[in-house]
């Protein structure tokens, strides 16, 4: 973390010796407040022989190390951190099997009140890759794979009410600002 005003470099996972991920890629999420990132990173111990299982880890950025595991309940894959607007939930993609066999990619929400993660799409034979929250935070715009294609969809952020948005092709790179969702489609 560097204060753009002072400058001064702060290092969030100061203890760590995890690696954050087995193929480099860095996946994270900045809390509304600036007081935690949500990191994903891998909780396999060193030497790093068995499976690999990446879980979201809250990070404080006062530069502590302190970091709590939001997503040990699963022993697979735990990734692409989100958090809700008002910051009071985080959204995630989650497969529960060690191997990559083409598993679906279910959203799941951890909610900090609780400390309990939820699954939010079981009932839905989707995966889902791209999530967006609204911003008054009831509402994910998702693009899940659907026969063939990756159309845009949005739900409540409870999981209920997914609904299309009639379009054709594939749809990715969701953002959502103010009252607008922009978003790639190639047909």
């Amino acid at each position: 973390l560097v204060n753009s005003e002072t400058r001064e470099f702060k290092d969030l996972t100061p203890k760590s010796t995890q690696l954050f991920s087995n193929s480099g890629d860095i996946s994270y999420a900045i809390a509304p407040d600036g007081k935690h990132v949500a990191l994903v990173m891998n909780s396999t111990p060193p030497p790093f022989r068995d499976e690999s299982n990446a879980d979201i880890y809250l990070v404080p950025t006062d530069g502590s190390g302190a970091t709590v595991n939001l997503t040990v309940d699963n022993k697979a894959t735990d990734g692409s951190p989100l958090f809700a607007p008002d910051g009071k939930s985080l959204v995630y993609g989650r497969t529960e099997t060690t191997i990559h066999n083409g598993e679906s990619v279910r959203l799941w929400r951890h909610d900090f009140a609780t400390g309990k993660n939820t699954i939010l799409t079981k009932a839905l034979d989707y995966s889902f890759n791209d999530f967006e929250f609204s911003p008054d935070s009831r509402t994910l715009w998702v693009t899940p794979e659907d026969k063939g294609e990756v159309p845009l969809f949005r739900m409540n952020a409870d999981g209920t009410g997914l609904t299309a948005v009639p379009l054709v092709g594939t749809s990715s790179n969701v953002v959502v600002r103010g009252g607008s969702v922009v978003f790639l489609n190639a047909t």
